[in-house]
């Protein structure tokens, strides 16, 4: 029977999760094969067998299959070398008369179907007689591999190989005693605010780094719930209503003001909605507290938002307040999450300092690490037979063979990608445009691993107020990365480099001196160093997965993922940050 998902009102299958789809191929009916790549956790881990049945059979599962009068008995066996499961059950005569049977050919679809723990029922899906017809019809070209799909998109999304480059502004002169303003600041334990603080991400990276936070904001309510667990106070409510003087002094402003005037999935109207004038209550602290250093986040489409009118009146309004500013676009999927998530950062200090944003890490991290075992996932979560199946045949449609694991995404096109990483989580998308193997949605786990958040990190509230919680907030380990580099800089702490860095002595600096005595570069144009660097002497850091850069927070160990085997097209523009 049909129930109806109390998350989005969608009627899915009570046995959605106990389902499984796959299509078959012409190598499939020619060699008498039912591949299970990517379902392997769909059966029980004791029905996994030795390599060879003389040295020990797994327990049998009976397979009740459509056109065969009798069950078949069999388990799956594994790799002798690997000792990993392989992709197919022991016994496999019957394959060839089931598709006979029934008629099957190339793009039809199967269904595996869990009667009981180890009983499955094998048949043909319902509109089996058109499927073949459609993927044929529709398919171009000769299909693409799984093994080359995904090679392609981590070769065309690989981190790059150096520092990003930064757009500098800021005021003419600067003024030698903010260097001693921040000379003054004990930067093992410096004092933060945390505005528009959503769930913490910003927070969490900088006291990665030794800050303490003294002030937080965030207006949303199931925001400053979950916030609450996980940090132990309550964020104040609407920043438009603090006055200035109220709030702590502090070193350091954390600001991810809204996105949602400058993103790409809003309305643009900029400084226009009356949300964007909330930068300059921004303003107004920064012009009552004078943090030495800042930190602003937004959307990747800020700088060009309105001809770029909306960006220049920002980086101006801090200029006229004295802060030398160091503005990129990274993207989270470069340092080391498995997510395509581009945001602009805008770092800013009260002197003119030589700021360098992190160098990317060395290759984009495992996916699979992210999820979770199949079994783990609520039921509701699963998409239905009806959507599992259409997403399927419109990946063959568009003749790619799938890989897993993997994050399948529907863009506004009706365009599926395959993808070895999420594209960015957002906190007002339909509930399956991301679909995990191309089967059921993010798990509150997955959404906020995505983002870099430990495992230790509490889910208080339900599954769609995390959800939209994690697609409003950040990537952790970029802000951790971004952090170190801040502190770093303000601690003059540099490696010398062939450039001709050299470590500042501030008792001998002079306001406009080069850091460098053979350089005529001024000091913004002379970068600092990563402190982060590979063993074998280049300059990007070894990609530390899930939770990179995090030190001072306990990573929890993420499941194996027995369930996954192992393995598009561009995602659309990443957008939606956060509203609050």
């Amino acid at each position: 029977m049909p129930s109806k998902d109390a998350s989005n009102g969608e009627l899915i299958t009570r046995a959605t999760a106990k389902t499984r789809l796959i299509q078959v191929t012409e190598g499939n009916i020619r060699q008498g094969h039912l591949y299970l790549t990517g379902h392997l956790g769909f059966f029980p881990a004791d029905c996994f067998g030795a390599a060879s049945e003389r040295d020990g059979a797994g327990r049998m599962l009976t397979l009740h299959v459509a056109g065969l009068k009798d069950p078949i008995q069999t388990d799956i066996p594994r790799d002798a070398k690997t000792g990993q499961p392989r992709r197919f059950f022991r016994r496999r005569e019957w394959v060839k008369q089931f598709f006979r049977a029934n008629k099957i050919r190339p793009g039809a679809m199967i269904i595996l179907r869990k009667t009981d723990r180890f009983e499955l029922r094998i048949e043909p899906a319902e509109d089996n007689g058109e499927t073949h017809v459609q993927v044929a019809a529709k398919r171009t070209g000769p299909l693409v591999s799984a093994h080359d799909l995904r090679e392609s998109l981590l070769k065309k999304y690989a981190p790059p190989k150096h520092a990003p480059h930064a757009e500098r502004n800021g005021p003419r002169n600067g003024d030698p005693e903010h260097m001693r303003s921040i000379d003054r600041v004990d930067w093992k334990s410096f004092r933060f605010i945390d505005l528009f603080a959503g769930i913490g991400g910003i927070r969490l990276g900088f006291e990665s780094v030794g800050g303490q936070c003294v002030f937080t904001s965030e207006w949303d309510q199931e925001a400053q719930v979950t916030y609450e667990a996980n940090f132990g106070d309550r964020p104040h409510g609407d920043i438009t209503e603090i006055r200035p003087k109220r709030i702590p002094d502090h070193d350091v402003l954390l600001a991810g003001f809204p996105c949602q005037p400058f993103s790409i999935i809003g309305d643009r109207k900029g400084f226009a909605d009356t949300r964007g004038t909330l930068f300059f209550k921004v303003q107004e602290i920064l012009a009552e507290k004078r943090p030495v250093a800042i930190l602003l986040e937004n959307v990747r489409q800020f700088k060009t938002h309105d001809n770029g009118r909306t960006f220049a009146t920002v980086v101006k309004s801090l200029s006229d307040l004295g802060y030398f500013t160091h503005t990129v676009v990274l993207n989270a999927l470069h340092y080391g999450v498995p997510q395509l998530r581009q945001r602009t950062f805008i770092v800013g200090f009260l002197a003119d300092l030589p700021y360098q944003f992190p160098r990317p890490v060395a290759k984009i991290a495992d996916l699979g690490k992210a999820l979770e075992a199949d079994e783990a996932i609520p039921e509701f979560l699963w998409a239905s037979e009806r959507i599992q199946m259409k997403r399927l045949q419109r990946v063959r449609e568009q003749g790619q063979e799938p890989f897993y694991p993997s994050m399948w995404h529907e863009n506004k096109g009706g365009f599926i990608g395959v993808h070895p990483f999420s594209c960015a989580l957002r906190h007002n998308a339909s509930h399956n445009y991301l679909l995990v193997n191309g089967r059921r949605r993010p798990s509150p786990r997955e959404c906020l691993r995505l983002q870099g958040f430990p495992d230790k990190f509490k889910i208080v509230v339900p599954y769609r107020p995390i959800r939209a919680q994690a697609g409003n907030s950040v990537a952790v380990p970029v802000i951790a990365a971004i952090a170190r580099q801040m502190i770093a800089t303000l601690t003059s702490q540099f490696e010398p480099r062939g450039n001709g860095i050299a470590i500042r002595d501030r008792g001998k600096m002079n306001d406009g001196e080069c850091l460098d005595p053979r350089s005529s570069r001024p000091p913004h144009a002379q970068v600092a160093a990563e402190p982060h660097c590979q063993p074998d002497g280049t300059d990007r850091p070894a990609s530390r997965g899930i939770g990179y850069g995090l030190e001072k927070i306990e990573i929890g160990r993420l499941p194996a993922q027995s369930n996954i085997a192992p393995g598009s097209d561009e995602c659309t523009r990443p957008n939606a940050g956060r509203t609050s």
